[in-house]
């Protein structure tokens, strides 16, 4: 997937026409993907549907997770954690207090975040490509979400680099 991501940035990309991202980003768009290549991700089995009405919390305070019916194999702990900021879009507080549920310290964090930030940002690009390819309905909605997936990572970008 990221290898076919990169060989897309071309000056005929049509996510260009859709305005998804101006030519000139092109080339900070490739390192994106291309450090992602790099890294050492771990695949394993992600919940899928971390909710409240999905857990179960006994007297110790211990949290147990119920109804795996969602789970998949992908990206650990990445996949899960970007699907919780997309479902529910937690506040500081709710964010801290879900990490440490999860096991993440703050460092951890602050390391994690610029790679789930690049992976939304493929994922962005993959499904405009997706709907280009199948689903045209959806074009002009899921360019919006990945024009909004890449002004997140610059953001985050900005802020980790100072």
């Amino acid at each position: 997937m990221i290898h076919s991501a990169v060989g897309e940035l071309t000056n005929s990309d049509p996510l260009l026409a859709l305005g998804v991202y101006p030519l000139y980003q092109q080339g900070t768009i490739r390192e994106v993907f291309t450090w992602l290549r790099r890294l050492p991700l771990r695949v394993g089995l992600n919940h899928c549907d971390l909710a409240r009405r999905n857990t179960i919390v006994d007297e110790t305070g211990r949290v147990y997770l119920l109804d795996w019916g969602c789970a998949e194999m992908h990206i650990v702990p990445h996949y899960d954690l970007n699907a919780f900021r997309r479902r529910y879009q937690p506040d500081a507080l709710n964010l801290r207090a879900f990490l440490n549920g999860y096991g993440i310290s703050a460092e951890e964090w602050s390391m994690i975040l610029p790679e789930l930030n690049a992976l939304a940002l493929l994922k962005g690009f993959d499904l405009t490509r997706w709907a280009i390819d199948r689903c045209p309905g959806r074009i002009a909605e899921l360019a919006q979400s990945a024009s909004r997936c890449l002004t997140v990572y610059q953001e985050s970008e900005q802020l980790r680099l100072g």
